[in-house]
């Protein structure tokens, strides 16, 4: 099924298929499409292209569609003939929605897995996970057992497949390694993995796998910042989904302007994470981890040379610039410790210590202010981050406030390096602050939105605004701020994203605002999604044939 011309998939979980099979929804150029097998054409139903919305899945009748609103951070409902829209409840930062007879599920970072009545209402938790987690995609199992994905950090084919009692709460892992389950009729539970869709049998009673995951679909496409795989499975056998190649392990980085337009650079695809403009903005540094292996490469972005990789011996992450752009900071364990050090961006010169950590600590790089004296940094101990600065001149080390965060806290100096603005739990969930430096009593919280965080600063004409992400698929959202003669921070404006990751796997921010253009650079996954959805009926059929019952 081609979509029409200029059109093109957008958002997580773009697609779903109604209970009886006869109807398709998807997501395309931020919109809700319905489409009937027997039509030619697909009709809108619900968005403009301005105000995105994503992952919409059907009613157990299917006669209503519900999905998410990024533009008032909701989860809503429309009939299938269209009509106004319901506001079922809020909803920010989701990871991935079911509807049954007994609810509509969502995950939700943070929070867990949450039940709502699809005419609205407070949402319930029936699903809580630990800080640093993330329960996703929540599938119900017959006997009041939740299906869902639990993950950490942002590699999703190394998260498990869990089922927990809704009741007891004893949880089970069923797949260890793998994303968005969902458990089929046939006696399946089908999942992702990489670019390929795998089934294995499973028995719903003992909530345990039986024999061994075959390989059912290759080449579909993945969700990145949130581990979906793009495909839904009808009760009559029909499957639809959204070809793509493997994107999870994979990234590339890319540039996007203020119309969401994508412009991948010349670097060849890896696991690229946490690019850094220099100041003058014509290289771009940025580390690749290929498990063993960490390192620190840059980048020309005239395009006409390839990547160049800065760092040799030890793993090295986490870079940033030095206001001059002469040098790069970084952490490394060349030494033994995870201290910060840095070098000569021409690759001459000594790579020089610049802190040593305590035993069991380890120090994550965050940015240098403009006069170039003052690094700030966070130290990591026992799954607790707190942010620090060095001063150049003596070496001197402080404390700068005294809250702590299980991720990172991505701290950033604003141009005239008076204020720092980063992400603290010190509200409820994660939003992003601002405070006055050197540090004083003075903070000041700019979003209100748990889940809010990765910020940097942008100069737009005269206006100051901060720039973060608000949600894994969501539109970046910028606020201009005013210092003097009081501080103040207006009305959110969303800026599109382009499929940028919201932050890389140590939940550090994976972009960067290009100094001398209203573009973003970032990394996106290394995919391709072509412009049509394949349906396959009776697919079922091959289903048990490929992983028979016996």
């Amino acid at each position: 099924m081609a979509l029409a011309e200029g059109q093109v998939f957008s958002g997580d979980h773009p697609v779903a298929i109604s209970p009886d099979g006869a109807q398709i929804a998807f997501i395309a150029n931020q919109r809700l499409w319905l489409r009937s097998m027997g039509d030619l054409e697909a009709r809108a139903v619900v968005g403009d292209g301005t105000n995105p919305v994503t992952t919409p899945v059907f009613s157990p009748d299917g006669q209503s569609l519900a999905f998410i609103s990024y533009s008032d951070r909701t989860l809503k409902r429309i009939g299938v003939n269209g009509g106004a829209a319901l506001t079922v409840c809020p909803a920010t930062t989701v990871y991935g929605v079911s509807w049954t007879n007994d609810g509509i599920f969502f995950g939700q970072d943070p929070g867990g897995i949450l039940r709502v009545a699809p005419n609205g209402g407070t949402p319930e938790v029936v699903v809580r996970v630990e800080d640093g987690e993330i329960a996703a995609h929540p599938w119900l199992l017959p006997g009041g057992v939740m299906l869902y994905t639990l993950a950490r950090g942002g590699d999703w084919d190394r998260a498990r497949i869990v089922a927990q009692s809704l009741a007891s709460g004893e949880r089970r892992v069923v797949i260890d390694g793998g994303s968005d389950a969902k458990y089929l009729s046939t006696g399946h539970l089908v999942y992702a993995v990489s670019g390929a869709l795998f089934a294995v049998r499973f028995d719903p009673d003992r909530l345990m796998t039986v024999g061994a995951a075959s390989p059912v679909v290759e080449g579909i496409g993945r969700g990145a910042a949130t581990g979906a795989a793009e495909f839904a499975v009808s009760n009559t056998g029909s499957i639809v989904h959204l070809p793509g190649t493997a994107g999870n392990v994979e990234r590339r980085l890319a540039m996007v302007d203020r119309t969401g337009q994508v412009v991948p650079l010349k670097v060849p695809p890896g696991r690229h994470s946490v690019p850094r403009l220099s100041p003058d903005g014509t290289r771009v540094v940025f580390q690749a981890d290929e498990g063993k292996d960490a390192s620190i490469w840059i980048y020309d972005m005239s395009g006409t040379t390839q990547p160049r990789r800065l760092t040799l011996g030890g793993r090295n992450r986490f870079p940033a610039w030095s206001p001059d752009g002469r040098r790069v900071t970084f952490q490394s364990d060349r030494e033994g410790d995870a201290g910060i050090f840095w070098q000569l961006a021409d690759g001459t010169g000594p790579v020089e210590r610049l802190t040593k950590p305590e035993p069991g600590t380890s120090h994550i790089p965050d940015a240098w202010s403009p006069s170039g004296e003052t690094l700030v940094f966070e130290a990591a101990k026992d799954g607790r981050n707190s942010l620090w600065s060095l001063a150049l001149r003596d070496k001197k080390i402080e404390r700068v406030g005294e809250f702590e965060h299980d991720e990172a806290i991505d701290a950033v100096f604003s141009p005239d390096g008076r204020w720092i603005a980063y992400d603290s739990p010190e509200a409820g969930g994660t939003n992003v602050f601002v405070r006055r430096f050197p540090a004083d009593a003075a903070r000041y919280q700019v979003t209100k939105v748990a889940g809010a965080r990765n910020p940097f600063w942008w100069r737009d004409g005269q206006v100051l605004k901060l720039v973060y992400s608000v949600g894994p698929a969501a539109p970046f959202e910028a606020v201009a701020l005013t210092m003097q003669p009081s501080f103040g921070v207006g009305p959110s404006v969303p800026l599109p994203r382009g499929g940028l990751r919201a932050s890389s796997p140590q939940a550090v921010r994976n972009y960067d605002q290009v100094p001398t253009e209203k573009r973003i650079i970032g990394v996106i996954a290394n995919q391709t999604f072509e412009s049509v959805l394949h349906v396959t009926l009776n697919w079922t059929e091959e289903l048990k044939r490929l992983v028979p019952a016996n």
